[in-house]
């Protein structure tokens, strides 16, 4: 859950559960209200309003107003008599259109009007007091919500400034031992300290490391590349049985080459999803050319597409040694490999970050399951481990 959706989601639930809570809080002050205490105030102060059953937030208001404008015009009159006639129509028809008592309030006296704003003035403050409590409450929530998630982001922010330095000293150890070779044989064939067929051996690991270099800096820019602002896959109808197909057997001499043994089992019919057919490629070529590189000979490797009535999965499998529990919680970082893995069998950790960021691309699942745990997917051929694709439909 990204931190857009996360606050946004604080801050309904939390919105909703103050408005709930306000809400009952307000329900009670009124039910003491109106069966407790303004039943008894009125009796003893304005008997003439018993008609008035009950009182809300909005009675409270309307009658602190007409109270307001009743005491108003009876100052009015006693400081100009000669507007007593004027003030005397006025205060009749607000007696009569108002929640306080009709013309028998006309003559209680000031002193208890006074006394009535003051209780409903009181009643005011009690039941706006929920909604003060409830929006400093909400305030204090969402601040500290805020602040944390500023935290957390700040240091998302470091991991990923470390672990930025970290790919970049990945990039150069593992350019550094190609470069040594390449730097040091040329310097003896321009020196002429190689003769005769050591020439020829010495030219040939020359070419075998500048493609190394060149396969670690592709990877690389692919990586960058899909993790750059304003790059789309192009999704486009596809069959994934035939997609499949393909990719195994282009990669089929190689696995041979490897002396590794090749199951495959795939539906005979169509499968038809949108990916991009390039990218979502690579994904099953960097996960097949992983089990051949990082495998002793004679493993055994299986590609097996299932289709379930949720989703599809594709399942590339292998015999080999099982991944350490440390390695394998963030093999899908860029360059989480183990160094003896990495300088023997010439990984970078990149091929499986690049396929995690394509299936995340498109909205599938990429993750891998080890045995005993992978034993619920019932793959035949004494498998130690597989890489798992998930499509939702």
């Amino acid at each position: 859950m990204n931190t857009q959706t996360r606050l946004g989601r604080f801050l309904i639930s939390r919105f909703l559960i103050t408005i709930a809570v306000v809400a009952v809080f307000e329900s009670l002050v009124f039910l003491f209200i109106n069966r407790v205490a303004f039943p008894v105030v009125i009796s003893l102060i304005m008997p003439h309003l018993e008609n008035l059953n009950s009182l809300s937030l909005g009675t409270v208001i309307l009658g602190i107003i007409v109270l307001l404008i009743i005491l108003v015009l009876r100052i009015l009159s006693f400081f100009f008599p000669t507007m007593q006639g004027l003030n005397e129509a006025l205060l009749k028809q607000v007696l009569e259109v108002s929640v306080v008592g009709g013309p028998s309030a006309k003559n209680v006296e000031t002193t208890t009007i006074i006394w009535v704003l003051l209780i409903l003035f009181t009643i005011f403050v009690m039941a706006v007091v929920p909604y003060v409590v409830g929006a400093v409450t909400y305030t204090s929530l969402v601040t500290r919500e805020v602040r944390k998630l500023d935290a957390e982001l700040r240091q998302q922010r470091l991991e990923e400034e470390r672990s930025k330095y970290l790919m970049i000293s990945d990039i150069v150890h593992d350019l550094k031992t190609p470069m040594t070779t390449v730097t040091g044989y040329a310097k003896a064939l321009n020196e002429g300290m190689v003769k005769g067929e050591d020439q020829k051996e010495y030219l040939e690991a020359i070419y075998n490391k500048s493609g190394r270099m060149n396969e670690i800096v592709n990877l690389l820019f692919d990586y960058v590349k899909l993790d750059s602002e304003g790059y789309s896959l192009v999704k486009n109808p596809t069959d994934l049985t035939e997609l499949v197909r393909e990719v195994v057997a282009l990669n089929y001499t190689d696995i041979e080459d490897a002396g590794d043994e090749l199951d495959v089992d795939i539906p005979d019919g169509p499968i038809n999803i949108d990916v991009d057919r390039i990218q979502f490629s690579r994904v099953i070529t960097n996960l097949l050319v992983n089990a051949v590189k990082h495998n002793s000979s004679k493993t055994k490797i299986g590609v097996y597409v299932r289709e379930d009535y949720d989703d599809l999965r594709i399942y590339v499998a292998d015999s080999g040694e099982k991944i350490e529990e440390g390695v394998a919680e963030n093999l899908f970082e860029p360059f989480v490999m183990g160094d003896k893995s990495r300088t023997t069998k010439g990984g970078t950790g990149l091929g499986l970050s690049i396929s995690k960021k394509i299936c995340d691309m498109h909205g599938f699942k990429l993750k891998l399951v080890q045995a005993p745990e992978m034993n619920r997917y019932q793959l035949d051929g004494g498998y130690q481990k597989v890489f798992v694709i998930i499509i939702n439909r």
